[in-house]
């Protein structure tokens, strides 16, 4: 039998514990409890009377400390079928079958309010304690928003998903830590040719090279796990390294 104890993280943290605020620490129990039995904890959740409509696949991510997808999470509110991916068991492997491209695309600030405020929603229900960490993260976004011009504000978007996705990643970090977001800052928000776009116009290439390129190159970020763009305006397919077909990644292939 396996000795978690024995793994480097547990003994560097006996060694010297870290230090984190009490909305951290009350986060890393609450995942921690999760992952002990994912299935019953979503399954608990979906049963509660209170639980806010929020799509299948995204409640899973919450449940297990991902970044949520706001692009499927826009199109759930508008959409009139259920998520249509399943997971099935072919012996000791399990096949991801139906599609993971959303519907909408989170291109604006309105739609970004839309995606946002359902978040919250969802979120809150699941960690109730971090209310005050989010109310203060989105009046930030809304202010980056109203001080950008709207042809750019797919610069606050890719930077509100970049943030995110690293918090997500971490357990040391709450979206409020500014401090700790100085690099994506400068990627996305002060980089005047920055990848989000080059002054509102995207580069001057014939759709049929997009195309070509796309089918051409599957998204390596992507399949990391580590893409800040959605698969509409990505550079590259997001779509398995090895297979090539959809909805899912090459570690799952």
């Amino acid at each position: 039998k396996i000795d978690a104890q024995k793994f480097p993280w547990v003994v560097q943290e006996e060694i010297s514990p870290s230090t984190l605020s009490l909305e951290l620490r009350q986060t890393q129990l609450a995942l921690e409890n999760f992952s002990r039995d994912p299935k019953l904890a979503k399954a608990s959740l979906l049963n509660s009377s209170r639980c806010p409509q929020f799509p299948d696949n995204e409640w899973t991510n919450i449940i297990a400390g991902r970044a949520v997808d706001f692009d499927h999470v826009l199109s759930g509110v508008y959409s009139v079928a259920p998520d249509e991916r399943r997971r099935e068991r072919m012996g000791p492997f399990e096949v991801v079958v139906g599609t993971s491209t959303p519907a909408k695309v989170v291109r604006s600030h309105s739609d970004w309010v839309i995606a946002w405020d359902q978040f919250i929603d969802a979120i809150l229900y699941v960690f109730p304690h971090r209310q005050s960490e989010l109310v203060i993260y989105g009046k930030f976004i809304r202010q980056l928003f109203t001080s950008i011009s709207a042809e750019r504000h797919l610069r606050v978007i890719q930077f509100d998903k970049a943030v995110r996705l690293r918090v997500s990643q971490r357990r040391d970090l709450l979206l409020t830590d500014h401090a700790q977001f100085t690099d994506l800052s400068i990627l996305w928000l002060q980089n005047s040719s920055g990848p989000a776009d080059r002054g509102g116009r995207k580069p001057i290439t014939s759709s049929n090279e997009q195309s070509s390129s796309r089918r051409r190159e599957a998204c390596r970020r992507w399949n990391d796990g580590k893409c800040p763009n959605s698969a509409a305006i990505c550079n590259y397919a997001h779509i398995c390294a090895k297979c090539r077909n959809t909805g899912h990644v090459s570690a799952e292939c």
